[in-house]
């Protein structure tokens, strides 16, 4: 029989939303170079028409994460509205103390951001309703940018890896406004979470 004690930590489905009037989608179909704000956030390429390129800008309120708090575990989880199986969706952070959201007005500029080295993959599933990664390491990344406080956001740009494929459509639809699920969760080293939502059971 085992014996011995343990401390078990538990998170309710609260975190970090979005900037529903910030976040969007950018894309170049060769013609035109655009960003989009919109909740509803296109990630892939589709050539039914024109082989289009979008990537996604996703961005929170200040965080109320500080450069030396201890991060244990953290998780990006996004509702999507429409997927199609087996394209790789890569999360990285943009590597900013403030908001380049002014910034981030076509699909050019939005690449052309600093991203952490870090990243996350995540492979999509057409019978799936979300898409999850471990973005530990880019939290910790992101901790390490000049001026970086409790008052800094967490911004994102997500891609697919992929490639566009002859005369289908190929994106995956994200609801970044669904504040159920779509979130960030920061789990802290003393299993408190930035928020509410997380206790301890002895």
């Amino acid at each position: 029989m085992t014996t011995g004690s343990a401390t078990l930590y538990y998170e309710n489905d609260t975190g970090l939303t979005f900037e529903t009037d910030v976040v969007g989608h950018a894309f170049d179909d060769g013609t035109t170079d655009d960003f989009v704000q919109t909740s509803d956030v296109y990630v892939g390429f589709n050539d039914s028409a024109t082989e289009t390129e979008y990537a996604a800008f996703l961005i929170t309120p200040a965080a109320g994460l500080s450069a030396i708090a201890g991060v244990y575990k953290s998780s990006l989880v996004l509702s999507t509205l429409s997927q199609v199986s087996s394209r790789t969706l890569r999360v990285y952070g943009l590597e900013y103390a403030s908001s380049q959201a002014s910034s981030v007005t076509s699909l050019t500029a939005l690449q052309g951001l600093t991203k952490t080295a870090a990243y996350a993959d995540a492979t999509s599933n057409a019978g799936a309703s979300f898409l999850a990664w471990d973005i530990t390491t880019i939290i910790e990344e992101l901790q390490g940018v000049g001026s970086w406080s409790t008052t800094s956001p967490i911004q994102l740009y997500l891609e697919d890896t992929g490639a566009a494929a002859t005369g289908l459509d190929k994106r995956i639809l994200i609801d970044a406004g669904n504040v159920t699920t779509s979130r960030i969760a920061i789990l802290m080293d003393d299993g408190s979470e930035l928020g509410t939502g997380v206790g301890e059971i002895p």
